[in-house]
């Protein structure tokens, strides 16, 4: 089993993916950029030293309930994996699986303009890919380039009342067929990323399961130059590599679990995204990697957060009694809870070494930005 010291993982979620952009945005996605020079830290004495980046998730305050990344295939050495993890106390989650790549290490808080653009190409990249897996899969009810705002701004019809279970199971086949394809497509898009960009220090993708309590795949440790680092960047991606039989393939992130409505009733929910997802955490202070130390450096996802102010007793259910949450289906649900998972997100220094991140080891925040929300046009 490995030990902490040796794991690495990611972090992530994020909503920018959304973005309505200018036409020279838009264009900077079929070019090549510039690659971006490795960010070094003003304090940095110029020596190299390992960090392992772990990945925590927290249901409450932020040092409560962290689960603490584990080997894939392992138990955790204190705990039995839990089969189920209650969000709050109407929801709960017996699945939630995200995938997880192209984390970047910068010194600076804010992004430079070059950043601005890169992350600009990006979002407009995907969205090219968006519109080519539908046409893809024949997804058509889903096409809009906006993604979670139609076109003009007019409301979208809302989804069938049935039909859900059938219309995933179809599309679903239809990714299956093109697999090999969208493997490919993917994988030049992750290779295009590294050469954009010389600050990217995990490529991924990995699969982070909140529920198990693991990250599943090889996530390497990665050497820095040492000084103090003040944001921490990530994308979620579409999954093409997950087994045939899970539900995450195809997708971004999936979520299933439980709600329990007013009236006492128990809904199934079934939550997923397919557009990938851009991720900023960031601080004043940042977390300082030094030599002779160790670096363990922890991004924490508070689940607990991402469905406050969400109320799914509004939500609409499927004449088969299933609570859907996605790009069709209760998307303004969606729209707040990708924005929750933006900003309720933060990193920063292990210092006693527990495998959480605790309130007073806190160094960056997820950051909402000017794009954080999908717009018109």
């Amino acid at each position: 089993m490995r030990t902490r010291s040796n794991l690495t993982s990611l972090v992530v979620f994020g909503l920018i993916a959304g973005c309505g952009l200018t036409q020279s945005a838009k264009d900077a996605a079929t070019s090549e950029m510039a690659a971006l020079e490795e960010s070094k830290p003003s304090d940095s004495t110029g020596a190299m030293t390992s960090v392992a980046l772990l990945f925590a998730s927290t249901f409450g305050a932020p040092s409560d309930s962290s689960l603490p990344l584990v080997d894939a295939g392992a138990a955790p050495e204190s705990a039995t994996p839990a089969t189920s993890i209650e969000i709050n106390d109407k929801l709960s989650l017996n699945y939630a699986k995200f995938n997880i790549g192209k984390i970047r290490m910068k010194a600076e808080r804010d992004q430079k303009e070059g950043e601005k653009e890169l992350e600009k190409s990006e979002i407009a990249d995907e969205k090219t890919a968006v519109s080519t897996l539908d046409r893809l899969i024949g997804d058509l009810s889903s096409s809009s380039t906006n993604l979670l705002d139609p076109t003009g701004g007019q409301p979208l019809p809302p989804p069938p009342p049935n039909g859900q279970r059938f219309k995933k199971e179809a599309e679903r086949a239809k990714v299956k067929e093109k697999l090999e394809d969208l493997k490919g497509r993917e994988k030049e898009r992750l290779e295009k990323g590294l050469k954009q960009d010389k600050s990217t220090k995990f490529v991924g993708p990995y699969v982070y399961d909140a529920v198990l309590k693991k990250i599943e795949g090889e996530a390497p440790k990665v050497d820095l130059v040492d000084g103090s680092y003040k944001r921490v960047e990530f994308q979620m991606l579409r999954n093409f590599g997950a087994p045939e039989s899970d539900p995450l393939l195809g997708h971004v992130f999936a979520m299933k679990g439980n709600f329990t409505k007013n009236d006492g009733a128990i809904i199934p929910v079934e939550i997923e995204w397919s557009v990938a997802l851009n991720f900023r955490i960031a601080g004043e202070k940042g977390a300082a990697v030094k030599t002779g130390e160790d670096n363990s450096l922890i991004v924490d996802f508070n689940i607990g957060k991402w469905f406050e102010g969400i109320d799914l007793d509004t939500a609409l259910v499927d004449a088969e009694g299933t609570m859907y949450i996605n790009r069709t289906n209760n998307s303004e649900i969606m729209k707040k809870l990708l924005k929750n998972m933006k900003i309720h997100s933060g990193f920063g220094k292990d210092k006693n070494k527990d495998g959480k991140l605790d309130a007073d080891e806190r160094a960056g925040q997820g950051q909402e930005t000017s794009d954080a929300e999908p717009s018109q046009g």
